[in-house]
């Protein structure tokens, strides 16, 4: 019953929001961006720049890591840097976030490539290789460029794309286990629409429309499962607060173990903005954010201000000090003889703060063990006296 209400409860939805987009002209729901990870920001940036003529939309540091893991699983200072061509309102992104002190990500299988449209392909692919980026041409006239963080990205000359098409982002590719049981989940949940390639074995693109930014999902060799990493980052999506509701819904009830962080109602500057972390059938992340708050915010924070590259330095410097400190303090930690040496152990109880909780729980135990003993032998002691008080006297 409670499967049934959500699914009636996102038709409503779904029903009241196309209505409206129906008015609008436009489709009540769309691909945002695309969260990618950075270990070197200044060589990011300036490869979206030269190789594909994007620019900066805005950049935001924080110092704590991320509530809703934007930056990755990684507790650690974090920085967003949106670039693009057209403000997030109205157009789509890509997100890369640089975690402070990491310097390399593991690489997954399951992304495998984001297409964009540029006017020169042959510009494009100078640009890449004037930096020494791997290029490879395909047979119709575009190339695979793997840039920074061995993410790749297909540049397709704006002639083939679709006649009169606005948006220079094309689609994002994902490797699947299964085309059709991921096809299900985001054309029943997500209500998405297959654009291409309906009831596909191996490979369908799905999305909200056909001028936006859409999906492809490509089955692996032998339907193996895809392996996912903080690498592969998150896709987003703007949609009316109603429909995050709905859908939200519907993820509670069939697909409970695929929430990574519970729906939230936040409230903005601009409004209250609804927002849900989740995950596709083939653990790929996706968040979910209300438009009616999300696209105005967006665009007044859009200022094209690149990061201030001076301060970051000096951020990653502390940051890198900060580091080599902790790694002195192990060592110093430790002796010939090991962790649990007494020049080990004193060093642990002069910076308590820096155990791990694994030796926080040790050193209660050892601890409690220690009371119950010095208890024991104070009651036997206590036992024995009072024995020999009595012998005594009689």
């Amino acid at each position: 019953f409670r499967t049934m209400s959500s699914r009636l409860a996102l038709a409503l939805a779904v029903a009241v929001a196309s209505l409206t987009g129906a008015r609008a002209a436009e489709p009540a729901a769309r691909a945002a961006h695309y969260v990618i990870r950075s270990s070197s920001l200044f060589e990011t940036i300036s490869f979206f720049q030269k190789t594909f003529g994007m620019r900066v939309l805005r950049h935001e540091e924080n110092d704590e890591p991320c509530p809703l893991t934007c930056n990755g699983e990684f507790e650690a200072a974090w920085s967003k840097t949106m670039v693009g061509y057209e403000t997030e309102d109205k157009a789509f992104a890509l997100e890369v976030t640089y975690n402070y002190g990491i310097d390399e990500y593991d690489t997954g299988t399951g992304l495998q490539s984001i297409a964009i449209s540029v006017d020169d392909v042959d510009a494009a692919v100078a640009a890449a290789e004037s930096d020494k980026w791997e290029v490879t041409r395909t047979e119709d006239g575009g190339a695979m460029i793997v840039g920074p963080d061995e993410y790749r990205f297909l540049a397709v000359p704006k002639a083939s794309a679709k006649k009169g098409r606005a948006e220079p982002f094309i689609g994002v590719s994902l490797a699947v286990a299964d085309v059709k049981k991921a096809a299900a989940f985001y054309t029943s949940v997500l209500n998405m629409k297959a654009l291409e390639g309906k009831g596909s074995d191996s490979k369908v693109v799905l999305g909200y429309s056909a001028d936006q930014v859409p999906i492809t999902l490509t089955a692996t060799e032998g339907g193996k499962a895809p392996e996912i990493s903080q690498w592969e980052g998150r896709n987003a999506f703007s949609m009316p607060a109603e429909l995050v509701q709905s859908v939200y819904k519907v993820i509670e009830a069939e697909y409970p173990s695929q929430i990574i962080h519970e729906m939230q109602v936040l409230d903005e500057k601009l409004g209250k903005l609804f927002i849900a972390i989740i995950r596709d059938v083939d653990g790929y992340e996706l968040c979910l954010v209300s438009s009616e708050t999300f696209d105005p915010a967006v665009l007044e924070a859009a200022d094209f201000q690149e990061p201030n590259w001076p301060k970051r330095a000096l951020l990653l410097k502390e940051t890198q000090e900060a580091l080599r400190a902790e790694k002195k303090d192990a060592r110093e930690g430790k002796d010939a003889d090991g962790p649990f040496s007494i020049g080990g152990m004193v060093q642990k109880f002069l910076h308590p703060k820096k155990m791990t909780k694994g030796e926080l729980s040790f050193l209660a135990c050892g601890f409690s063990l220690g009371f119950v003993f010095c208890l024991v032998v104070n009651l036997i002691s206590l036992a024995t006296s009072s024995g020999k008080r009595v012998a005594k006297a009689v």
